[in-house]
């Protein structure tokens, strides 16, 4: 019998919201805000964390930089499930706080990954997650540095590639005091009908199991990390993702239209019950996969999971306080300094850095030191770093995206002066200041305008309380029949 795919859908649909220029605009600003927030993140904060400190302890460094990126992560949840309204159930087990773990999840769609953050936030190691991905996702403006700083693995779906780089990530994670979620999906894809009819013939035909609502998993990778880190691991969380009653988009998130409940449900495996061998533990990952059908098959047919009610909601003066924190780090960057110029780092500047990490590293912070003591302030706006510095060399691209070199600069010499650097051969143009209007007002402006800006997600916030609380009155009318 041919089986069926279909989405994960119940017959009590609820309404749905839809796209109104009220929340056009809602999504619009919290997108601004948002981009604007990981930018100064990055500019400001990247370079000295994830570079500088490493060269003195990879320990601090990264622990800094994921209590500083947690901060900005949080912003998305809050996003979800206060401004959106977005219900997030979690059933499963209860996972104990700040665990080094392997996460296995199936892949719905193309934001189940962001999902993750909604449970990591409430244990306490939302700065701590990372995922293997995709390589193109890695060169996404903003989204794609913070990537490479959070040191995502990035595969490019070719396993003779993939193998080498994957275990050489991961041997720089396999201390013990670094706290670590790192998340699969083994699908390699999200779901779709044509993908789950060509995953059930090839099943057919090499005698696996029929899955309906996954795809079949890919052993490899997930083999690899366990033979890496599997000394270090504390546990498996085997983590299944199901969605009332439409898929999302990214844009779906950030307007609030879908999804309207989001659920998921936690299996919590000691890393010591896992077979050992690669061919053992290719056959547990597929009776994990088995169960996770059968899972989401009832979750199908009742609309929600075992054991729910796992996990609390988020508290609002936390998420409150957080944005607020983003807010007030943001504006505080802004107006810390005022170059004088900035300096656009072109394809010239990225390719003609050096692939010798220490010695570029070394050599450009020394050259930055030097600029900063002799007060010669300025900036660099980064263009297209993703598409001319290798995505496996994180280094890098902190160093890129932290620092302007300059070309035959002596380690020894003074500091360049102005013209120096506005005549470079490496490509570093004096931008002058445009007049016009901009959505971030000049700095004598910024001031006074900037905080409002950052101050109108708080308003949506109220805005959608009210109406999700309107919206939840009980219809005394349909309880009395």
């Amino acid at each position: 019998m041919e089986e069926t795919c279909k989405p994960l859908e119940t017959d009590d649909r609820l309404k749905h919201h839809p796209l109104t220029p009220f929340r056009l605009i809602r999504g619009l600003i919290c997108l601004l805000v948002y981009l604007s927030t990981a930018f100064m993140f990055l500019v400001y904060f990247a370079p000295v964390v994830a570079v500088l400190m490493r060269l003195f302890s990879i320990h601090y460094s990264r622990k800094t930089t994921s209590f500083l990126f947690a901060i900005w992560l949080a912003l998305w949840p809050f996003l979800f499930e206060k401004i959106n309204g977005t219900k997030v159930v979690f059933s499963g087990d209860v996972v104990p706080p700040k665990e080094r773990v392997l996460i296995i999840a199936n892949h719905r769609t193309e934001v189940d990954w962001m999902y993750l953050w909604d449970l990591a936030l409430r244990k306490g190691c939302l700065g701590y997650i990372k995922y293997i991905l995709k390589s193109s996702l890695m060169k996404l403006p903003v989204f794609g540095w913070g990537f490479h700083i959070l040191e995502f693995i990035s595969v490019e779906r070719n396993w003779e590639v993939d193998e080498p780089i994957m275990r050489q990530m991961l041997s720089t994670f396999k201390d013990p005091q670094d706290p670590l979620w790192l998340a699969l999906f083994p699908e390699g894809t999200d779901f779709s009908e044509q993908k789950c009819q060509r995953s059930q013939k090839f099943a057919n035909e090499v005698g696996l199991p029929v899955l309906k609502n996954v795809l079949l998993p890919k052993t490899r990778g997930f083999c690899v990390c366990l033979e890496v880190l599997r000394g270090s691991l504390d546990a498996v969380y085997d983590v299944s993702i199901a969605y009332k009653h439409q898929l999302p988009t990214f844009l779906d998130n950030v307007f609030g239209t879908d999804p309207s409940e989001v659920h998921i449900h936690v299996q919590r495996i000691p890393a010591r019950e896992i077979p050992a061998s690669d061919s053992e533990a290719a056959t547990w990952l597929m009776d994990r996969f088995q169960l996770k059908d059968r899972l989401l098959s009832d979750f199908k047919a009742h609309g929600h999971f075992p054991n729910e009610g796992t996990e609390q909601e988020l508290s609002t003066l936390r998420c409150l306080v957080n944005f607020t924190v983003n807010c007030l780090l943001t504006g505080f960057l802004k107006n810390a300094r005022s170059p004088p110029k900035c300096f656009d780092l072109t394809h010239r500047n990225a390719s003609s850095l050096e692939y010798h990490e220490n010695h570029g590293i070394m050599q450009c912070y020394v050259l930055s030191l030097q600029l900063i003591k002799s007060n010669h302030t300025f900036c660099t706006r980064i263009l297209r770093i993703g598409s001319h510095l290798s995505d496996n060399r994180p280094n890098l691209k902190f160093l890129a995206c932290g620092f302007c070199a300059v070309k035959n600069q002596p380690l020894s010499a003074q500091a360049p002066t102005e013209s120096q650097l506005s005549s470079s051969s490496m490509g570093c143009v004096t931008q002058p200041r445009r007049p016009g209007f901009s959505l971030l007002p000049r700095r004598q402006l910024s001031a006074s305008y900037v905080p409002f800006l950052y101050l109108i997600p708080y308003l949506f916030y109220w805005i959608s309380q009210n109406r999700i609380s309107s919206q939840r009155q009980p219809s005394y009318s349909k309880l009395l029949a």
